[in-house]
């Protein structure tokens, strides 16, 4: 008996409404195809304590260019809230020039282009005099680029075009409006932002390890041999694409203000709002009502790109993402 009057309290309770609405939304991306961890944690780069994001999404495309294997790890990022009678407003912004919010990602052949980038001052760090790190990033960038591209272009795909963007909204709970410090989007929003930030610099340290081991353990007294496993090293790095899509999913209804007149919306992206090196940081934010609906958009896109550019998609079940 008392079992049961705790258990019917429990299922009272926002708490588990909450965590059973994440496992719905869990489910949603499993059935297009995403392996997902339910609870991702992540070092959170500016305070560096170990935080929580609700969900991580993960696809791995392959694909075979002239017999080597190229890779891209698409992630979704997503944050979930519960606002029940909360309204979010926003203002459209339409910029000029572009359609897409540029992508989220990282690839170590834009290192071989910078002269003092993070791959340099590792090998700096391990004692490379300088004048062979130069002949590298010579080598570097001819193994990332061919014919002026980056080999793995098809894998550096573009977010999916949002059909309202804005920087500009009002977040409006009981007839009251919330300012930006206790709004529950924005920390949504930095939430995310930080997740995405954590896991881009992981990306960023982790994919010169390569590179870091054939420097360090390289047969030194075979110049050419260690030249070699250098390059060799970078090459193999360099056919491994990583991106980010943030996502935050609220409870709660989304307008867009249309010359005066109030327009419901499944979704918007909002952003740019801050940017990690060249990457200008955005969040689409869905309503939950919708997500399944967004979700297989989002899906069918990503698939549709990597289709286009001779990739397959890779299942791994991993048990988490």
């Amino acid at each position: 008996m008392v079992n049961e009057k705790l258990k019917k309290f429990l299922h009272g309770t926002d708490a588990l409404n909450s965590l059973m609405s994440e496992m719905e939304i869990v489910k949603i991306f499993q059935d297009s195809q995403w392996a997902v961890t339910h609870g991702f944690y992540y070092n959170d780069p500016k305070e560096n304590k170990v935080r929580e994001i609700d969900i991580k999404a993960v696809q791995w495309w392959n694909r075979k260019v002239k017999g080597n294997s190229q890779n891209l790890k698409l992630n979704i990022i997503a944050e979930c809230k519960s606002l029940k009678g909360t309204n979010i407003i926003i203002a459209p912004y339409h910029p000029q020039g572009f359609e897409k919010e540029p992508r989220i990602s990282h690839w170590i052949g834009w290192d071989s282009e910078e002269e003092h980038g993070l791959l340099q001052a590792e090998m700096v760090r391990l004692g490379v005099p300088i004048k062979f790190i130069r002949d590298y990033n010579k080598e570097f960038s001819k193994k990332a680029f061919q014919d002026g591209e980056a080999k793995v272009a098809g894998l550096l795909v573009d977010p999916p075009a949002a059909v309202f963007q804005t920087t500009a909204f009002r977040e409006i709970s009981s007839k009251r409006e919330k300012d930006l410090d206790s709004s529950v989007l924005w920390r949504a929003v930095q939430g995310v932002s930080s997740a995405v930030e954590s896991c881009y610099l992981g990306a960023k340290t982790g994919a010169g390890e390569l590179v870091e081991l054939a420097v360090r353990f390289g047969d030194k007294a075979n110049q050419p041999r260690y030249r070699e496993g250098i390059i060799s090293a970078f090459d193999t790095s360099s056919n491994y694409v990583e991106i980010w899509h943030p996502v935050v999913v609220l409870d709660a209804d989304l307008w867009v203000l249309n010359k005066k007149e109030l327009v419901k919306v499944e979704w918007f992206r909002f952003g740019p709002f801050k940017s990690i090196d060249s990457n200008f940081l955005w969040s689409d934010v869905v309503s939950q009502k919708c997500l399944s609906k967004y979700v297989n958009y989002v899906s069918n896109y990503y698939k549709d790109e990597c289709l286009k550019s001779g990739s397959s998609l890779q299942w791994r079940d991993e048990g988490r993402a």
